[in-house]
């Protein structure tokens, strides 16, 4: 019989289609094709799925349906359909993509294992053209051919709907192909039962029909024992490898908990421990057989990433290892007051080579199918990319210390810092009047103070002739102070890089030698350095001076005491500084943290700042938090300053309280998403009350919010009206009363002021441009034992930024007494407080933070759309 006609085998019409080589041929065009669309998207999870989709739909369309896909055009048009479902998929993240393409050849995947069982299980031809595929079956079932094809392109449209459910997140991809295999299952098991090759008028054997071949039961049993078996190495490994990598785990924890302590060597000891154990993990994990559970669908992810986690961790300890080791060498090398610089460079290429295993292993880690990670590897997964986070920063820190710290401290030769002195009871933006200043001379790790003295003395000397520079907005508010020729006013800026860079250039004007860069340290930085050298016995006083009298001694007391002179009492203040830097430097330390832990609260709370003509450097110093800086406006910002303007040490009585009080008025979207945090990430990772936000965001990248804000500064001076000498409470001139404070108030906010009170009195501020943001102010005077407070209302718009979040900065100016600090925040109708860090919900429409600033703070809150 020709091809392309009908003929009937006893009761089972067949009808001839394309010949079977060329269906073949067909098919094996649509795997390479569909391999290489594969390959387009790699790293994708339904390339492995294309190959097997491939045959899948193009058996279905080539062997029988009734839309003339018998013919070989409607191959190649089942061939077209295949790939633009897989590369559409291909588009789309696991395991959502593999969800989509096995709901969408779901109905064709299971035509073909219907027919394919039915006819093995019978014997017949499995490339024969017969109509016995779900189509045929549904018909014979009673539904007859029009409402079998109905049944069936409907149910093909319910595998779509799930599959783009699933891909939308409407439906979770669990859920979407359980729903949709129970409904192919049901189908294929009626379908089984129709009966569909009953021949009539021929007397056969049934057990010559029906029932399938032994040789192809017992190769399936074959087949089938080969696959397990294949897996079983990789399960055992697993097995074997668990114990060493837990203990290599616990090894490793134990070392980053002995460096962290300043226990070096045994943090080297530990380190070394955790590498034996999970090279031995990895042995176990690679042995030549167990490489074939990579080959799982299932296991082969999940082995994978056990392999990937045995051999991150032992590079990961054998680096730090290696830096335990490095570090241990130098940690009694500070003697004398030295820093070994040169070895200290030399350790750069071991941090550098430290820093690239970890972004090696961050890239490894990331790269694995996690969706597809049983829990207790996803955890260890999880729990190893967190564990890099803090691990990776302090090779970040290792690294700037070693390329930074050697040249800063003289390797390459001499370097000059200016060293000014504050005195924060004659207040200044930066600490306080600069009452002393000298050199700090760095040659090859080793600091020595020179030539300190009364600043006022640089007031005359050097050249007559002075060049002020610094930032335009710096010479346009504080040029009428005339700071070239009068240094008591050179830090009047509360951004440090500014007065840092003013300073710079007018020392070598003003009669010094060039610096490479200033460092100014108040009584509370000197109170952190003799934590480090301890109590110090200074001539002229009756008490050893230690960390907790130091402040009130250098700021209020040798005032009072009877000096005879100020003379005398300048040249005790000299000797004290100079006492304690001589027993700095020629100190001997026994762990770097010790280092660190005494100066860190100097550093925050800015009573230490240091700033390089190096631009480098400064970078540098600008991530230990060194600087100074008063950070970009991102959202909103406040800080006050409040500058001695009465010639005299009464700041030591001036207690500040701040009030914020904002109203948020958030802009409508054009868009929403799922509201992310600050910086990109949760403050806290959760909201307040430890969930995440839900609602949406004022935007879902950027926002707007109107505000509407009123701050009030209250001043309050405790000093008396008389008993004090005048250099403490006044009067420094007419006009002045004693223990008067008069000082120049600056608030600094991007908004705009619309009004302000001074005691409940209307009065005028000074609005200029500074540091990016507006700069208001006035002179305020307190009366002794009283208290001034002056009320400004603002306006204007700021940022919503990455999800919603406003974000309010408050920097701190170093004073005496430590701010106290009110924010009270609401939001408008139709909004509410999400996701909160240094606040505190107050109703679902307002947020509060109430703290003592005693460092730079920021406060974040997330406005969402209310659900109502």
């Amino acid at each position: 019989m020709n091809e392309g006609t009908a003929h009937t085998s006893g009761s089972l019409e067949v009808r001839k289609g394309p010949s079977s080589l060329a269906v073949f041929f067909v098919k094996l065009l649509g795997a390479l094709v569909l391999v290489v669309a594969g390959l387009r998207f790699p790293g994708t999870s339904v390339s492995g799925v294309g190959v097997v989709a491939a045959f899948v739909v193009l058996a279905a369309t080539a062997n029988a349906t009734p839309f003339a896909s018998t013919r070989l055009p409607g191959a190649v048009a089942g061939l077209g359909v295949a790939s633009a479902i897989l590369i559409v998929a291909s588009n789309l993240p696991a395991p959502s993509g593999t969800v989509f393409a096995t709901l969408v050849f779901a109905v064709p995947l299971a035509d073909v294992i219907v027919v394919a069982a039915s006819r093995l299980r019978n014997r017949r031809p499995l490339l024969a053209p017969e109509n016995d595929h779900l189509l045929h079956r549904l018909e014979r079932a009673g539904l007859g051919p029009v409402r079998a094809a109905v049944f069936l392109v409907c149910l093909e449209l319910v595998m779509a709907v799930l599959g783009v459910l699933c891909v939308r997140g409407t439906v979770p991809s669990g859920v979407s192909l359980l729903v949709g295999l129970a409904l192919i299952v049901s189908v294929v098991l009626a379908a089984g039962q129709v009966r569909m090759y009953e021949r009539v008028n021929e007397r056969v054997n049934e057990s010559d029909q029906s029932g399938f071949h032994p040789a192809i039961v017992w190769s399936a049993v074959a087949l089938l024992i080969a696959v397990v078996a294949l897996g079983v190495p990789a399960v055992i490994a697993t097995f074997r490898a668990r114990g060493p990598a837990l203990a290599g785990e616990r090894a490793a924890d134990a070392a980053l908990v002995a460096a962290r302590q300043g226990h070096i060597g045994q943090a080297s000891a530990d380190f070394s421990v955790a590498r034996a154990q999970f090279l031995r993990a990895r042995s176990d994990l690679h042995a030549p057989l167990s490489s074939a559970g990579l080959a799982y669908p299932l296991l082969g992810p999940n082995f994978r990433a056990i392999r990937t986690l045995a051999s991150v961790g032992a590079d990961l300890a054998g680096q730090g290892h290696n830096l335990a080791l490095t570090t241990d060498r130098f940690r009694y090398r500070v003697r004398g007051g030295t820093v070994p610089v040169a070895q200290l460079a030399s350790t750069a290429p071991k941090f550098r080579a430290a820093l690239k295993t970890i972004d090696a292993a961050e890239s490894r880690l990331h790269n694995l199918d996690t969706p597809y990670l049983l829990a207790p590897v996803k955890a260890a997964t999880t729990g190893l990319l967190n564990r890099l986070v803090p691990a990776k920063s302090s090779v970040q820190r290792g690294i700037g210390i070693a390329q930074n710290v050697p040249a800063m401290l003289g390797l390459n030769g001499e370097r000059r810092y200016f060293l000014a002195f504050q005195t924060d009871a004659e207040s200044r933006a930066t600490g306080g009047l600069i009452g002393l200043n000298g050199v700090l001379v760095a040659e090859n790790g080793h600091l020595k103070l020179t030539g300190l003295e009364n600043t006022g003395l640089l007031n005359k000397g050097g050249s007559p002739t002075r060049t002020l520079s610094a930032p335009a907005d710096y010479i346009a508010r504080y040029g009428r102070f005339d700071p070239a020729y009068n240094w008591q006013m050179v830090n009047l800026s509360p951004n440090f890089p500014t007065v840092g860079q003013v300073i710079a250039n007018l020392y070598p004007q003003s009669g010094g030698t060039p610096v490479d860069g200033v460092v100014a340290m108040d009584p509370q930085g000197l109170s952190c350095l003799l934590k480090l050298v301890g109590p110090v016995s200074v001539s002229g006083w009756p008490v050893p001076i230690d960390a907790a009298n130091v402040s009130a001694i250098t700021q209020n007391q040798a005032y009072i005491a009877n000096f005879g002179s100020s003379t005398a009492r300048q040249a005790f203040l000299e000797n004290l500084v100079k006492t304690v830097f001589n027993k700095l430097t020629s100190l001997s330390l026994p762990d770097p943290n010790t280092l660190v832990s005494a100066l860190a609260p100097a550093v925050r709370g800015g009573h230490i700042l240091v700033y390089s003509t190096s631009p480098a450097r400064e970078a540098y110093l600008a991530t230990l938090g060194m600087t100074g800086a008063i950070p970009p406006v991102v959202s909103d910002a406040l800080e006050i300053t409040t500058q001695n303007a009465s010639a005299n040490k009464i700041d030591y009585y001036l207690h500040r309280t701040v009030r914020y009080d904002v109203h948020l008025s958030p802009a409508r979207a054009n868009n929403s998403s799922k509201g992310s945090s600050p910086n990109g990430s949760s403050p806290n990772g959760s909201s307040a009350n430890g969930s995440p936000a839900n609602g949406s965001p004022a935007n879902g990248s950027h926002g707007l919010a109107r505000v509407n804000a009123r701050v009030s500064v209250s001043l309050q001076n405790t000093a008396p009206k008389t008993g004090l000498p005048p250099v403490v409470i006044g009067p420094s001139g007419p006009g002045f009363a004693p223990g008067e404070n008069r000082t120049f108030f600056t608030l600094y906010t991007p908004l705009q002021f619309t009004n302000a009170t001074l005691n409940g009195v209307p009065t005028a501020l000074a609005s200029q441009r500074e540091l990016g943001r507006n700069a208001d102010s006035t002179f305020i005077n307190v009366q002794a034992d009283s208290t001034a407070t002056l009320s400004v209302g603002l306006v204007g718009t700021v940022r919503l930024v990455n999800g919603g979040w406003y974000e309010l900065n408050l920097p701190s100016q170093p004073v005496i007494n430590p701010d106290k600090v009110s924010v009270d925040l609401s939001v408008a109708r139709g909004w509410r407080i999400g996701g909160l860090r240094g606040a505190v919900r107050s109703g679902a429409g307002g947020a509060i933070a109430n703290f003592t600033m005693t460092s730079p703070r920021t406060v974040w809150v997330q406005v969402v759309r209310s659900s109502n």
